[in-house]
């Protein structure tokens, strides 16, 4: 799972993704909060990709994570 960058372009599938994510012991990179807490969906809405490293979860746009070179798979791949 390490560097792997999800899109999730709707809420939901954030929702869900995270979810999974939280239940395999992964926290928000900067505070160590639980992913269930806050998406953070409504910063990039369907440009949103969540990147994990070592349970370390992150966000940003699409587009930066193409530009940065990293594999991009879809929520539903995931």
């Amino acid at each position: 799972m390490k560097n792997k960058v999800i899109h999730c372009p709707t809420e939901e599938q954030a929702v869900e993704v995270l979810s999974i994510l939280d239940k395999q012991g992964c926290k928000w990179w900067a505070s160590g909060d639980s992913l269930t807490e806050k998406t953070r969906w409504d910063w990039y809405e369907e440009d949103t990709c969540y990147r994990i490293d070592d349970k370390k979860v992150y966000f940003d746009s699409k587009e930066l994570y193409e530009i940065e070179g990293y594999q991009i798979i879809s929520a539903t791949e995931f």
